[in-house]
């Protein structure tokens, strides 16, 4: 209760003290009323008090939600368009989908990449061509994954600077995608790269766990936006490594 709105309670209850006749009661009970208001008064801003923290909790959510929803839909929207633009090149179905509960931008291993490497393939170079174009000032965290399955191919395994593993290949992958993307005219200092290896795998085989993913986590997009539609998921070969 404001200060305000207790001189007004007060001026009330000195109003109620007065009967018909104009005679006051007694000032201990006026002194008592006036007493139980201030009381009131201040439960009421310590309610107010333990109050106001979590209406601004449920606000910020509330904004994030919403943020989060605009968001994804924008995103998907431009995973939508950016179907449409592969079709030329003979994508496969599911070779490049958007995941909805994490936000990324999914190309599959077979379409960026040669059997077992991390040299980008002409399908894959003409893809991320693509990708750049709608995302030109955008800063983009780029992700690469690969399967549990040992790297055991000799060519795959001399291909490999350091260690010959799955968590070199998958950040070399990501590197070379990031190449591919500066390429075509995203800034360097607008991007990041990651690679888990296997530590991330997903539902479907072992060919989806093959995948870099890029979230888009800043900056701009000049995306068109057709309606969006749901991603059709489809069996990949599998590469031996």
């Amino acid at each position: 209760m404001s200060s305000k709105l207790f001189a007004v309670a007060t001026a009330l209850a000195v109003l109620a003290s007065v009967g018909c006749t104009g005679v006051f009661v007694p000032k201990t009970q006026y002194d008592r009323d006036v007493n139980q208001l201030r009381e009131y008064n201040a439960a009421l801003e310590r309610d107010n008090a333990q109050l106001r923290p979590i209406k601004d909790a449920y606000d910020r959510l509330k904004a994030q939600s919403e943020f989060t929803t605009d968001s994804n839909k924008a995103w998907e929207e431009m995973a939508e368009a950016l179907k449409k633009a592969l079709d030329g090149i003979a994508v496969e179905p599911g070779d490049f989908t958007f995941d909805r509960k994490t936000g990324a931008f999914v190309f599959a291993a077979d379409l960026l990449f040669d059997s077992g490497c991390y040299d980008i393939s002409a399908k894959g170079k003409e893809a991320l061509r693509k990708f750049a174009e709608m995302n030109r000032g955008a800063h983009l965290r780029i992700v690469g994954h690969t399967d549990a399955a040992k790297v055991v191919k000799a060519s795959t395994k001399s291909k490999l600077p350091v260690s010959d593993t799955n968590m070199e290949l998958s950040a070399l992958r990501a590197v070379a995608v990031m190449h591919e993307l500066i390429r075509n005219g995203i800034a360097e200092r607008n991007m990041w790269v990651e690679g888990k290896g296997a530590t991330e795998p997903r539902d479907g085989g072992l060919n989806r766990c093959r995948r870099v993913e890029i979230f888009v986590v800043g900056g701009t997009t000049s995306a068109p936006a057709p309606r969006a539609s749901t991603g059709v998921k489809a069996a990949h070969k599998t590469v031996n490594k």
